[in-house]
């Protein structure tokens, strides 16, 4: 199974993903350093910083702060991250 889906209906992620997200031409035809700026710029920095967090973390913080759902079930309240692959 796929880590992440898009669905059919996610037309600006789909095309985001497509090509409309795209570094800047610098002079000369070279490529930026960054996105050009706009929507699909916007959106996939979202994407990306969502997956980032969904990253398999190696290490936590000692001082991480944990609570329980109803069921017994713990996570993480906040805390530093470190050690992302």
């Amino acid at each position: 199974m796929p880590a992440v889906q898009i669905a059919r209906g996610a037309k600006l992620t789909l095309n985001a993903l497509a090509g409309g997200y795209a570094r800047m031409l610098g002079k000369g035809g070279s490529l930026g350093d960054e996105a050009e700026s706009g929507l699909y710029r916007v959106l996939m920095e979202g994407l990306e910083s969502c997956l980032g967090r969904m990253a398999v973390v190696e290490e936590v913080d000692a001082n991480a702060n944990y609570s329980y759902t109803e069921n017994g079930r713990r996570y993480m309240k906040y805390g530093s991250v470190h050690g992302r692959r």
